[in-house]
């Protein structure tokens, strides 16, 4: 006898154990709790991974990064976190981040979308190791991006994420199992900025308290980053004054002191030439 007929009369016969409904018009149902993503966007980077050469502009869109191929270092503000093959994290808006460049091949995909609401919030800093089950819902999710199915593609997204959530609850992040010293000096270097960012250091202040040459320091944060060390502090200066524009009350002169300028004027034209608005533009454009 056919196989597929066998499963068909098994199916008859457990559907006929099936109760008959009380209420013809009252069902079952429940609250999913799926946010679902909009205008969203499915790539995966290759080792032709273009270097960080973006401005310092607010970042408005979620970004969901998945390894799947070489582990991965992002540093996402102070944070320096590892994703290793069949790790993920998701970046939230406005949350500066930069990848650590590896030397081996790598396949890391991005899915970037908008929410209509705020959601997610137990993902913001927290890497995720996927299972078997994720990797099928991936496998889906290049199937139905393939084939143009937008909407059931946010659906099974938004399943992805709700999926991230339940398992940031059973246990701790993936923990690092490189031993790259590059990766160290960057996280060094990452941690300093962030602890002294209302200080007007300079990179031989750095590299002294680190205890490197700045020669070495420049080298190995541009061959990590792809991004020059120079660049990279004055980015984070301007980031954290974004943060500071579109969430405090501080005045732009405060805002600028916080983040190490030495003077308002000093902050106002660093400001105008990474953003392309002045710091009372950018505050007014975030506040309408």
């Amino acid at each position: 006898m056919d196989v597929s007929s066998n499963l068909w009369a098994t199916l008859a016969e457990e559907g006929c154990r099936v109760s008959l409904p009380i209420n013809e018009f009252e069902g079952y149902g429940i609250d999913s709790g799926l946010v679902v993503p909009q205008n969203l966007l499915l790539f995966v980077r290759t080792p032709r991974l273009r270097p960080a050469d973006r401005k310092a502009v607010a970042h408005h869109r979620f970004v969901l990064m998945i390894v799947l191929k070489t582990p991965a270092t992002v540093m996402v503000n102070e944070h320096s976190l590892y994703l290793p093959e069949g790790g993920a994290l998701l970046i939230h808006p406005h949350q500066p981040h930069y990848y650590l460049i590896p030397r081996d091949p790598l396949a890391w995909m991005f899915i970037t979308f908008d929410l209509p609401q705020p959601a997610y919030g137990p993902l913001r800093n927290r890497p995720v190791a996927l299972g078997e089950a994720e990797a099928i819902q991936i496998r889906t999710l290049f199937d139905l991006y393939a084939r143009r199915g937008v909407g059931s593609c946010a659906l099974c997204t938004a399943a992805l994420l709700r999926q991230m959530e339940f398992k940031t609850r059973g246990g701790p992040p993936p923990v690092r199992d490189d031993n790259d010293p590059r990766t160290r000096i960057c996280q060094k270097i990452n941690s300093y900025i962030y602890d002294h960012l209302d200080e007007p250091f300079s990179i031989d202040d750095l590299a002294r308290d680190l205890g490197y040459s700045p020669s070495h320091l420049r080298l190995v944060f541009r061959e990590s980053i792809h991004l020059p060390l120079g660049t990279f502090i004055r980015q984070t200066r301007i980031h954290h004054a974004q943060a500071l524009l579109r969430e405090s009350a501080l005045s732009i002169k405060e805002i600028g002191f916080a983040c190490g300028f030495s003077s308002p004027s000093a902050f106002c034209r660093s400001f105008q030439r990474e953003v392309g608005v002045s710091p009372r533009a950018f505050r007014q454009r975030q506040r309408k």
